[in-house]
């Protein structure tokens, strides 16, 4: 489960396609534009998310909360623009919102530990949560948590989103109605608010590539000062400029006075780590978001120190919670997708650092604000999941995965509303991993296969194929999902246990019908653990018990854990490099059993040696290649053959080689191989049991050895060269006849087998 992007907090312009609107040229005017596009976005929601921060912990410090936001843009700018994967930043509602509740949530226990409730000791605890927040995120980038980030679920980040939603419209209305009753006159705040938020709609829906949280703080800004000027004054965010930070105001003595630290710093030290997952998790989306757009390579661990430290400056300052943020960072690309991130990041310092100098931030009334965050609630809120809960109520019929999705939005929701947001974070990662261990183990095989379905690539007389498929039912594959831990290890248990007992493979005809052969596959499973590992044990020892055969295949294909826990746990099993070879054992198992020769347990390539001379004249006798000759005409091609005794790795026949005649195998195994791609190795491409032609299509057409057959066992086998089939051609035609017209009827065999097979197999899909 892939961690899905943090909610969002503004609108997103749509990158320009190429070619639509071409970037100025110069060497500053792209990066001017695409600083002040960026600023436009993330300064609005910075302010936002400061009114919303201070009004709820220390409203009279919103002033210096002010100047320490705009110092923690310059900072985070500054610091980050060099490092290789840049990100615009910005502060953000829900971190905001996480940090006022986790602030009043440490307030209420000031009283048992004998501190004092002040403004300034609350700017204390602020200071502090940021700066180990900041130090989260630089050790969670240096162990590289983002490894594990795919494990957070959607739902998750919905449920977030709509909790900071109704947060909003909980709190601002509350807030606006506090400015209507200290103002003298109500009805223009009402009217300032409900103009930056209709502005902001109108441009978002009409104008989506123009800043609508600018636009309508602008609209917002200029009403305030015509209603102003006709005597209607209002309540604004800052009365004046203020140099102040409330680091240096902040009462750190209050706050770690004797027999108070420990615990206090404790419960901090858990809300800051908590908040810098937030802050890593928001910068880690942006960066991946924008490194699809420019390719940019991922941060260095210097990069991330220095990330780490402008989040961890900046929060000491007092600021509000900053982060990446992906509406200013795409806002930024609009015109240009290959940002000169240097230039423009350090430009956007300056126009906001330009900005508060200007004291244009005095002109913003405070009811603007309110609009602003009312419009960030209505583009916050996830708009089909709550479609989603409409038809639950209604009882329409939903699938299995969305009603899972709603349990975990509701219940994180839950948490947040009627807890607090720290609850509620707490709350959507256990739900978040109860999800993911819940839809990754509730189906611990992925597909089932029989033998009519599935083969391997061995070559095989007619006689032994057609006994395959009239016992196809007996031989059963397993493919394990990827997914195989303890929370699994019940449900795999159950499934084999069934399918040993001959339940319907997804509409194959082996119900009531004991399989003969069950071959595990584990060629998608790169990790287990032992809980899996010896449930697979004790399934062994209970096929035993049945007169079933259980192989292992693929355990070793992936650099994980599944080879080694398996052969801690089953030393004795019969495990294979991959399917094929196993397929290869199961296919020879049912072979021997209905030919009234079953094959020992261990036995895992068919025939081990040479035959002896008994057993080669019955291979003669029954060699498709001879079938439809007389033993007279058999004896004249034999006499024209030369025998070969071969070794376990020895060549019958080498790849590039000329095609100079056709291999009978008598006795023994043989793999055709091919070089790997780095041609340091060979890849075993099928199997040549007894009986077997080689080499025939090379044969036939005349083209060199497309590839090298080498002898797995001591083989004993015959070839017809083509200078002896020649001339028994011209004194015999009759008889090259026939043994052509044989290995054509082989080889339509081979191709109709594999046909019929990925017919069965498409028929179950």
């Amino acid at each position: 489960m892939i961690a899905s992007p943090p909610p969002r907090t503004t609108d997103i312009p749509p990158l320009a396609s190429p070619g639509s609107q071409p970037p100025p040229t110069g060497k500053w005017a792209s990066p001017a534009l695409c600083a002040l596009d960026g600023v436009a976005s993330a300064l609005p929601t910075t302010l936002g998310s400061t009114l919303l921060l201070y009004s709820l912990v220390a409203p009279e410090w919103l002033s210096a909360g002010v100047l320490a936001a705009v110092l923690g843009l310059v900072i985070t700018h500054a610091l980050t623009m060099r490092i290789s994967r840049p990100v615009f930043n910005a502060g953000r509602v829900f971190e905001a919102a996480t940090l006022a509740v986790m602030v009043q949530q440490t307030v209420l226990q000031f009283g048992r530990w004998g501190i004092t409730d002040t403004s300034t000791t609350r700017l204390a605890v602020i200071c502090c949560v940021l700066l180990v927040a900041g130090l989260t995120v630089g050790l969670l980038a240096l162990a590289r948590a983002e490894r594990f980030a795919r494990f957070i679920p959607h739902p998750v980040f919905v449920a977030f989103s709509n909790s900071v939603t109704l947060t909003l419209l909980l709190t601002q209305p509350q807030q606006l109605l506090q400015q209507m009753q200290a103002s003298p006159h109500a009805w223009p705040v009402a009217l300032v608010a409900l103009a930056v938020l209709g502005v902001a709609l109108a441009v978002r829906t009409w104008l989506p590539r123009w800043p609508a949280g600018a636009c309508g703080l602008l609209t917002g800004t200029l009403l305030a000062l015509g209603l102003a000027q006709q005597g209607w004054a209002m309540p604004m965010l800052i009365a004046d400029l203020t140099w102040t930070l409330p680091f240096l105001q902040a009462d750190f003595a209050n706050l770690f006075h004797t027999g108070s630290a420990l615990p206090l710093m404790l419960v901090m030290a858990k809300n800051g780590v908590i908040l810098g997952v937030l802050i890593f998790l928001n910068t880690l989306v942006t960066g991946q978001m924008l490194s699809q757009v420019d390719d940019r390579a991922s941060n260095r661990p210097r990069d991330k120190v220095l990330q780490a430290l402008a989040y961890a400056l900046s929060g000491l300052s007092g600021s509000t919670p900053v982060s990446g943020s992906p509406s200013a960072s795409m806002s930024a690309m609009r015109h240009a997708p290959r940002v000169d991130w240097e230039r423009t990041l350090g430009i956007a310092a300056l126009l906001v650092v330009a900005l508060h100098l200007s004291g244009a931030l005095t002109l913003l009334p405070t009811a603007a604000l309110i609009g602003l965050l009312l419009f960030d609630a209505w583009i916050m809120w996830d708009r089909p999941s709550v479609k989603q809960f409409w038809l639950w109520l209604r009882r329409h019929p939903l699938p299995s995965h969305t009603c899972e999705d709603l349990v975990v939005i509701a219940g994180v929701m839950a948490a947040s509303l009627l807890a607090n947001m720290v609850v509620g974070l707490l709350t959507g990662l256990l739900l978040g991993l109860l999800l993911h261990a819940h839809r990754n183990t509730r189906r611990p095989v992925r597909q089932v296969w029989t033998g009519r379905q599935v083969s391997s690539n061995c070559a095989r007389t007619r006689a032994d194929q057609q006994k395959l498929n009239e016992h196809g039912d007996a031989l059963i594959v397993l493919e394990l999902d990827t997914h195989q831990f303890f929370a699994s290890a019940s449900l795999l248990n159950t499934t084999v246990r069934d399918h040993l007992h001959g339940l319907p493979a997804h509409g194959g005809s082996t119900a009531g019908r004991t399989p003969l052969v069950v071959v595990l596959d584990w060629s998608y499973v790169r990790n287990t653990d032992t809980s899996v590992a010896m449930v697979v044990a004790r399934l062994h020892a209970y096929a035993r018990e049945q007169g079933v055969r259980m192989l292992q295949a693929g355990t070793a294909l992936h650099q994980g854990t599944v080879h080694d826990l398996l052969l801690q746990s089953l030393p004795a099993a019969d495990i294979y490099p991959d399917l094929d070879h196993a397929l290869e054992a199961a296919e020879n198992q049912v072979i021997a059993h209905y030919s009234g020769t079953p094959t020992a347990l261990p036995d895992t390539t068919g025939t081990s040696g040479a035959a002896g001379d008994g057993d080669t004249e019955a291979l003669w006798a029954g060699a498709p290649l001879l079938h439809g000759l007389t033993k007279e005409e058999q004896q004249e091609v034999r006499s024209r053959m030369t025998l070969h005794s071969l070794a376990e790795g020895d060549v019958l026949v080498e790849a590039g080689a000329e095609a100079d005649g056709v291999w009978l195998i008598l006795a023994g195994t043989a793999s055709v191989r091919v070089k790997s791609a780095r041609g340091d190795s060979e890849v075993r491409l099928a199997g040549m049991r007894e009986g077997t032609t080689v080499g025939e299509v090379g044969f036939l057409d005349g083209a060199p050895r497309s590839a090298t057959v080498r002898a797995e066992t001591a083989v004993q086998a015959a070839q017809l060269s083509r200078a002896s089939f020649n001339r028994l051609a011209q004194s015999h035609p009759h008889i090259v006849q026939r043994l052509l017209t044989n290995m054509a009827l082989d080889l339509a065999a081979r191709f109709r087998n594999t046909h019929s097979k990925v017919v069965a197999r498409q028929q179950v899909r």
